[in-house]
């Protein structure tokens, strides 16, 4: 064991180095151990001989306060136009090119992307990186598309595969197209399910490609990446939701933290304002009714998973909070679905927040196709109710409702 003296002595040596702030000392004992561990050729026992005791804690916590942070490099957020000319250049690698544009459109950390210093440094450099077993390949109305999920999150001994799966799709005429580059990777690659998307790329070839196009007086890193998806979402407008969703942030005002701003969003800005001094004044108008995504949610609605395999009939439980029962498209019988949110475990419904109902009704499509069988009885159920003016009506008990009962009109998506 190291004596808790040794240990607040190498704490001291740290803070009287200079640029070394005081969450960055405790971030270096902390990791110690583990670190030490796994050069050791019994890891238990290599862990046991490094401890970090509850004085050497508190001390630490106390620095962490006491002593400012070291302003690191201020990175500068990577636009469109600096993806679209990487993708263009044949003299960096196809790998490089194609973990550029994903990374991009997916908001990842590196680390989630390929492999980089800090986990080559400790041997696992193939732990966190998206696997071709991360990735589900999804027919969309005729569209290929892929569903992306992160296996190990930043802080993965608290969290691990929380986060919502992402939707990468084609991308408009005449941009880098994030579908097209995981589609010539798996045929230069090979799709082993255990086999990561990038086994060639590293962050330094991140790195030497955003320098090598980087505008003059510009600072661009890997991590320049995830910022840069934050602001291009930030500068169209896009709801600070969306911008959460997009980078996997804990809050929304982590998220900001990633926003940088610049001469366009300044001129979006200055033309918005001058565009709202024409409009009369708002205090005048009557609220408009709130929607969310491309139609506006009413209970009843029918929605059907992009997998086909589950229906979902949309019940308003209470004010701001909704219900997304299940059903089996075959037979409109009830079942259960492995829930979005923590935590996960099957469950006959979903639990939707009212923040949350657009990216769901992103996420589903109407079902257009007519219902039978026990979901509409259910959907007729709940839109009877809401007719008689009752303001949370939840689907029936199974004894409540008539068998064959024909679906109402409107009862579907539309």
């Amino acid at each position: 064991m190291v004596p808790t003296d040794t240990q607040l002595a190498f704490a001291g040596y740290l803070r009287a180095v200079p640029k070394v702030g005081g969450s960055t000392i405790k971030d270096y004992l902390q990791r110690l151990p583990t670190a030490l561990a796994l050069h050791h050729s019994n890891y238990q026992s290599g862990y046991r001989q490094f401890t970090i005791s509850p004085e050497v804690k508190v001390a630490l916590s106390n620095m962490a306060v006491e002593i400012p942070p070291i302003r690191r490099t201020v990175r500068d957020p990577v636009d469109l136009d600096t993806v679209m000319r990487i993708s263009e250049d044949g003299d960096i690698t196809s790998d490089t090119r194609a973990a550029i544009v994903v990374a991009f459109y997916l908001g990842f950390r590196p680390i989630n992307l390929v492999s980089v210093k800090r986990s080559r440094a400790t041997g696992a450099q193939l732990d966190r990186p998206l696997k071709w077993g991360d990735l589900r390949a999804l027919d969309i109305k005729g569209q290929r598309a892929y569903e992306v999920t992160v296996r190990k999150e930043k802080a993965a001994t608290t969290h691990s595969g929380d986060y919502a799966p992402k939707l990468l799709m084609p991308a408009e005429p005449g941009m880098p197209c994030p579908v097209l580059a995981l589609d010539s990777l798996g045929i230069r690659n090979g799709m082993n399910t255990d086999r990561v998307l990038f086994p060639r790329v590293t962050d330094k070839d991140l790195q030497a490609a955003l320098k090598k196009h980087a505008e003059p007086g510009q600072t661009l890193t890997p991590y320049s990446l995830r910022i840069g998806t934050a602001s291009q979402m930030a500068a169209a407008d896009l709801p600070m939701e969306f911008q959460r969703r997009a980078g996997n942030w804990a809050s929304n005002k982590t998220a900001d933290k990633y926003v940088r701003s610049s001469a366009g969003t300044w001129k979006r800005t200055q033309k918005a304002w001058a565009a709202a001094r024409q409009k009369p004044s708002m205090s005048s108008r009557r609220p408009v009714a709130q929607t969310h995504g491309p139609e506006q949610a009413r209970p009843g609605h029918i929605r059907q998973f992009p997998d086909k395999k589950t229906d979902m009939l949309l019940v308003l439980h209470e004010t701001g909070k909704w219900r997304g029962y299940f059903y089996r498209p075959e037979t409109g019988d009830r079942v259960q679905r492995l829930r979005a949110q923590r935590p996960r475990k099957l469950a006959d419904f979903e639990v939707f927040k009212k923040s949350e109902i657009a990216y769901m009704m992103q996420k589903t499509q109407p079902k257009e196709d007519p219902v039978g069988g026990q979901l509409a009885r259910d959907a007729n159920w709940v839109c009877a109710q809401v007719q008689a003016g009752k303001p949370y009506p939840d689907r029936p008990a199974l004894s409540n409702t008539t068998p064959d009962m024909p679906a109402a009109a409107g009862v579907g998506g539309r």
